[in-house]
C-alpha cells in the first residue's frame, strides 16, 4: 500500500533534517552516507529496479549517484566503484 503524500513527507523528514544537519556540520565527503557510500551493488540496484516504471525519477537517481561518486570520496575498492559505476551507467 502507498504511503500518501503527507505520510511520506512525515517519514522522510527526520532522515533529511539529519542528511543537511551533518552535511552542515561535518561538510559533504563527511556526510556522505547510504548505499552509493559504502559501495552496495546490489541495493543500487534494488533501487533501479524499484525506479524502472519512472523514468525521470531514475535518470535524477542515476545523475546524482554518478556524481556523487565522482567529486566525494571512492566507495570500497576500485573494482568495487567501477562495478557501481557500470551499475549506474545501464539501463
Amino acid at each position: 500500500m502507498p504511503f500518501s503524500p503527507r505520510q511520506a513527507r512525515q517519514l522522510i523528514e527526520p532522515i533529511a533534517r539529519a542528511t543537511l544537519d551533518n552535511f552542515f556540520r561535518n561538510g559533504p565527503a563527511k556526510s556522505f552516507s547510504g548505499p552509493i557510500a559504502r559501495g552496495d551493488v546490489e541495493t543500487i540496484r534494488l533501487h533501479l529496479q524499484a525506479l524502472k516504471p519512472h523514468p525521470i525519477l531514475a535518470s535524477v537517481y542515476r545523475s546524482l549517484a554518478l556524481y556523487a561518486l565522482e567529486t566525494l570520496p571512492s566507495p570500497g575498492s576500485k573494482a568495487g566503484s567501477k562495478t557501481l559505476r557500470a551499475s549506474l551507467r545501464r539501463k
